[in-house]
């Protein structure tokens, strides 16, 4: 983990970002879920889906056929938060890679472009 002006940056980003709504499937125990849509300035549409379990992040483009994985699932590493700022969507993930150590990271995805800009480890206890 390298605490250089890129983590600060994108942490200082992410924090001021608006939150996606985490919603939960009738019970208090079952697992939450995004499901989103975000209108784009083109007139594009963006759903953004995934589970807080066991599960990848994806958006789908109204003007593509197939979906693309922003996070994909690994290791016990759990979707904790999304965020939007703009163009940029912001995927907090986080859990015991492996099993055995606590991983935090957050991917950054640019919405126009539709590439992943950054994917950081970052230390929980700075958010």
């Amino acid at each position: 983990m390298h605490k250089n002006a890129t983590y600060w940056r994108v942490l200082t980003a992410y924090r001021a970002a608006a939150p996606l709504e985490h919603q939960r499937h009738g019970t208090p125990h079952a697992p939450g879920y995004w499901d989103s849509n975000l209108n784009r300035p083109d007139g594009v549409t963006v759903s953004v889906k995934a589970l807080d379990v066991l599960s990848n992040v994806a958006v789908k483009y109204s003007d593509e056929g197939q979906k693309r994985e922003v996070y994909h699932y690994q290791d016990y590493i759990f979707p904790i938060d999304i965020r939007v700022s703009g163009n940029v969507m912001y995927v907090l993930v986080s859990g015991l890679a492996g099993g055995m150590t606590n991983e935090t990271r957050l991917i950054v995805f640019d919405l126009a472009t539709r590439k992943t800009l950054h994917d950081l480890r970052i230390d929980h206890n700075d958010l």
